[in-house]
């Protein structure tokens, strides 16, 4: 889902940055009840991206934030 909001080159994403990545849209989709493949998913995924293309890469803080975002 989220390879779409990677228009802006980070660099290579090493497999386990990317599984790590895939599991903190998953976990916030299903905590949020979000269906992928809706508009409300795509905006969790770009929000992801540009929380991790801003430099942050720790689970935790990544998952935090999402939750926090989609409270909104």
């Amino acid at each position: 889902m989220f390879d779409a909001h990677l228009n802006h080159p980070v660099g290579a994403l090493a497999p386990e940055q990317l599984a790590m990545l895939q599991r903190v849209f998953d976990d916030a989709c299903e905590a949020s009840g979000i269906k992928k493949g809706t508009s409300r998913a795509e905006g969790l995924a770009a929000v992801l991206m540009k929380l991790y293309n801003s430099g942050i890469r720790d689970q935790t803080t990544l998952e935090n934030m999402l939750s926090d975002v989609h409270r909104i």
